[in-house]
């Protein structure tokens, strides 16, 4: 069994996730605490967004195909949907915003099904 706590012996893709998440914290000031400050399914709605993205044949270089995109699936100021060329970052972008959303739900104190 995989030890959870060493990092590198987790599959690529929980390991791609949870940099992604960092990302978001430190990077983009996108803590717990801010996340608490998003209604209910806004998380999840950008996560299905860079979920579609990843399964689209969209082009991420052309601006006006983004801001189309982002205006029918984001839940924010299009500007802040920033899809990748490479469907793996945005799977990565989707499941930060997942569990960006389970500790949102966890420090509310949420309990759904």
């Amino acid at each position: 069994m995989t030890d959870p706590t060493r990092i590198q012996d987790l599959p690529i893709g929980v390991r791609r996730i949870a940099a992604e998440r960092q990302e978001q914290i430190e990077l983009h000031r996108f803590t717990p605490a801010h996340d608490l400050g998003h209604g209910d399914s806004e998380l999840l709605q950008a996560a299905a967004a860079y979920l579609l993205w990843a399964t689209s044949p969209n082009d991420a270089g052309d601006d006006e195909v983004v801001a189309t995109f982002a205006a029918a699936h984001w839940p924010w100021e299009a500007a802040l949907f920033k899809p990748s060329t490479d469907a793996r970052k945005n799977l990565a972008k989707a499941g930060a915003l997942i569990a960006a959303e389970i500790d949102r739900l966890h420090a509310m104190g949420v309990r759904r099904g």
